[in-house]
């Protein structure tokens, strides 16, 4: 949503954090100047891999932060700019009746606990190791 776009790129106007409903208005209106405003460049990036997040998750946790909006954490497992985990906030807003993303960030392991309730509600399952059908062997472990 709209709204939370300043959130998700953790927009600042002037050095200091923007306020999203001035940001925004700002923002569209004809030929807005926004040499003004900048960026986190690592939430920027990553802002794209949110669907793939949301659709195939790691693991679905409760929100165990208490400043942070959202009820549902979706996790997913990176090894990307330094940080191992991708967090995406999402909360049902009630208007559209919809699950909505509140904020997305890259985190470190050691900082999940702060960030997502245990156990969590869905974990993937592991890929089984499947060996390759009879015949389809590489040359070295045919059978003879």
């Amino acid at each position: 949503m709209d709204y939370n776009f300043p959130k998700l790129v953790q927009l600042k106007f002037r050095g200091n954090k923007a306020r999203a409903q001035r940001a925004i208005a700002h923002l569209r209106a004809h030929n807005p100047d926004e040499s003004e405003y900048e960026c986190d460049s690592n939430r920027f990036s990553t802002l794209f891999w949110i669907p793939d997040i949301i659709i195939d998750p790691d693991s679905i946790h409760d929100n165990a932060h208490g400043t942070i909006e959202g009820d549902i954490v979706y996790v997913k497992r990176y090894a990307k700019a330094g940080s191992d985990f991708k967090l995406v906030f999402t909360t049902v807003d009630e208007e559209l009746n919809q699950r909505v993303v509140t904020t997305s960030f890259l985190s470190q392991e050691n900082r999940l606990g702060q960030f997502v309730k245990t156990p969590a509600r869905w974990v993937r399952k592991p890929k089984r190791e499947q060996s390759p059908p009879e015949g389809n062997l590489p040359f070295t472990e045919q059978k003879k």
